[in-house]
């Protein structure tokens, strides 16, 4: 059976300047700040809808962080240390409970990964006289991470490699490509696309095939720092200018460009929210099916191993009990007894 793609509910963005992560809907209504932190410079963003978590990078402090989707829970999973650096951006892989960043070493930018609850880090590859990485997507239907990296002068390179880190092949490097600071696959349609602040090549929402070849600009003139896409919705998302001050989207094709936030602080981060209550099952399907009643009942005997289980009452009491379990049955039959996590 086939199920019908997820569209998107909510988009969050980090923003530097006022130190915070931030939701809206689609539409760029009803804006809101999630989470404050004082101090802090978050980049990259991305979010777990089944598991309730928004994950960011966080500059200053060096730092991986995450959050309830309302921003309660703040937990800091990975502290880079002895040399390293900070991290641009960051995907997850939520079929295998993992999330993936780039990171700046001490002498080279390396490939990481972690659990989704920062235990396990395993450095996957380095690239060795490149400074800055840049943006990254992981796409588990391939068994693909494509990731970017920048160097000095005008050296930058986008990368495929296997999941564990092997195989790694340079698909595009400049002048065809310069600083994409968000990467996004459309492994259905074909696509990888990027957003490209720009230097010794044109700024941009651009796209490529899978293999890097047949690149096409979408959207041309200010740069651009961040990028999601809602295939359900048709429709991709951006941070557009220098910083990152507005959020446009357009047809996945280019067209119909707009502005939906005309002014936010300085954002290099955005994703999608894609959850529904009870839509429990990794990586999610949209729709409340018997693979999130048997998900759930899993739970109970491993329920360190299931996320986003505890949902009754809203929001969840700290434990995995029947509740849960109604509410996950309830859901399937339509009645909700909470509004959706995003």
């Amino acid at each position: 059976m086939r199920f019908p793609l997820p569209t998107g509910q909510k988009v969050y963005w980090s923003d530097r300047a006022t130190h915070d992560i931030s939701r809206a809907d689609l539409d760029g209504s009803n804006v809101e700040v999630v989470i404050s932190l004082p101090g802090s410079e978050p980049y990259g963003v991305a979010v777990d809808g089944p598991g309730q978590k928004v994950y960011w990078t966080g500059v200053s402090q060096s730092v991986i962080q995450r959050a309830n989707l309302d921003g309660s829970g703040l937990e800091t999973l990975v502290t880079f240390l002895g040399g390293e650096g900070w991290s641009y951006s960051l995907d997850l892989d939520l079929s295998a409970g993992k999330m993936y960043w780039t990171v700046l070493g001490s002498t080279e930018v390396r490939l990481q990964r972690a659990n989704l609850d920062g235990t396990n880090v395993e450095v996957l590859y380095g690239f060795d006289g490149l400074i800055t990485g840049l943006g990254i997507a992981v796409e588990p239907s391939l068994g693909k991470v494509y990731f970017a990296a920048n160097g000095i002068p005008n050296i930058t390179r986008l990368s495929q490699a296997n999941l564990n880190g092997t195989g790694v092949i340079t698909l595009i490097s400049n002048p065809q490509v310069s600083i994409p600071e968000g990467i996004v696959v459309d492994s259905t349609a074909g696509w990888l696309y990027w957003a490209e602040r720009g230097a010794s090549a044109p700024p941009g929402v651009k796209r490529s095939q899978l293999n890097g070849t047949g690149i096409t600009t979408l959207v041309a003139g200010a740069p651009a720092r961040a990028l999601a896409l809602d295939r359900a919705g048709g429709k991709m998302y951006w941070v557009a200018g220098d910083p990152g001050t507005m959020m446009r989207r357009a047809d996945l094709n280019g067209s119909n460009a707009e502005t939906v936030i005309p002014v936010i602080g300085n954002s290099r981060g955005m994703a999608l929210c894609f959850a529904k209550y009870g839509d429990v099952a990794p990586p999610g399907n949209g729709l409340i099916d018997v693979d999130d009643l048997l998900y759930t009942l899993d739970g109970f005997s491993d329920p360190a191993g299931h996320r986003g289980l505890d949902m009754f009452p809203c929001g969840g009491n700290g434990i995995v009990d029947v509740d849960d379990l109604l509410a996950v049955v309830h859901a399937f039959e339509g009645n909700f007894a909470c509004p959706d996590p995003c």
